[in-house]
């Protein structure tokens, strides 16, 4: 459990917004991403986890990352997710992505690593 914590307090770090800020006028935020800030989280369930599988393969990295860590928080639950995140773990352009996705694969396995992902 502390390294779920530890990641979602990293999670919440990266993505801290000042409380009146406004999104960058080049167009870099996207309106989905800074939806997926302003919802409030719900807890995972088991029910969730096909909705956060398909969130793997989303265009944006931060939703790919929040799904990878939620996936991660679920833990061995998830366990259908480790062909994903292995692959979002090796692949993925985005550095934080790829970070979330050996997180949670550390967790979906119970806590043990793999050299291969």
């Amino acid at each position: 459990m502390t390294v779920c914590a530890s990641v979602g307090l990293l999670f919440s770090l990266r993505h801290r917004r000042e409380p009146n800020s406004t999104p960058p006028a080049n167009g870099s935020v996207t309106v989905r991403g800074q939806s997926f800030q302003r919802i409030p989280p719900t807890p995972t369930s088991l029910a969730t986890i096909p909705t956060l599988l398909t969130e793997l393969d989303d265009p944006s990295p931060l939703v790919r990352e929040s799904a990878a860590v939620e996936l991660g928080e679920l833990g061995v639950d998830a366990f259908d997710a480790l062909p994903d995140l292995k692959r979002l773990a090796r692949d993925d352009p985005d550095e934080e992505v790829r970070r979330a996705s050996k997180t949670a694969l550390f967790n979906v396995r119970g806590g043990y690593q793999s050299w291969l992902f």
